[in-house]
């Protein structure tokens, strides 16, 4: 992935929301990342779906139903199979 950078505004908002500088979010574990965000704003944060019992938090696969579950891949598979 190429390198990218982001500028003075961005890097505040970011702080501002998070506690955190744009450099920890880059190379922190996801779940420190998390903790840190709950523990900011004192609230546990939430997926923003469930789709077929998945949970996510920005897939953009999950978001447009382009991820199957194993269930659909078995119903897909059983109209094509002689």
């Amino acid at each position: 992935m190429g390198k990218f950078r982001l500028n003075n505004r961005t890097k505040s908002e970011i702080y501002s929301s998070t506690g955190m500088d744009s450099d920890f979010i880059a190379n922190a574990d996801v779940s420190v990342i998390d903790s840190r965000i709950e523990n900011l704003h004192h609230t546990k944060l939430k997926p923003a779906t469930l789709i077929g019992g998945l949970l996510s938090r920005g897939s953009v696969y999950l978001m447009f139903k382009r991820f199957f579950t194993k269930t659909e891949i078995e119903q897909q598979l059983s109209r094509i199979r002689p």
